[in-house]
């Protein structure tokens, strides 16, 4: 089995019933759009990262700030971590060593 995160949205602002519909509908479409690769959904979690200032903003005083971001966590049971899957060149997604074209985007072995 193998897991994958991908970025999920930070922060949604809506104004109106119709909004949170769309809001929703955008997560969905993420989760479906892993799905069609063999990806199963497992969680969304966050992660938090502390970003130190640049040269210039450090000399000034600017202190470092921790940001959280959200990952929306896939799971593969078919996807085997023993390096035997190859990762295509052109949208970087692993593939089973026995495919000869990539599952995300068609391009050959």
């Amino acid at each position: 089995m193998q897991y994958k995160c991908v970025p999920a949205p930070m922060q949604i602002t809506i104004n109106n019933k119709s909004s949170y519909d769309g809001a929703v509908r955008s997560f969905a479409d993420l989760i479906n759009s892993e799905a069609v690769s063999g990806w199963k959904f497992h969680s969304m979690e966050s992660i938090k990262v502390r970003q130190d200032p640049g040269c210039l903003a450090g000399l000034f005083g600017q202190r470092g700030e921790t940001v959280e971001y959200n990952m929306l966590v896939f799971y593969n049971e078919d996807l085997k971590s023993s390096g035997n899957n190859w990762i295509c060149k052109k949208c970087k997604n692993e593939n089973r060593m026995a495919a000869l074209f990539c599952n995300s985007c068609g391009e050959k072995k």
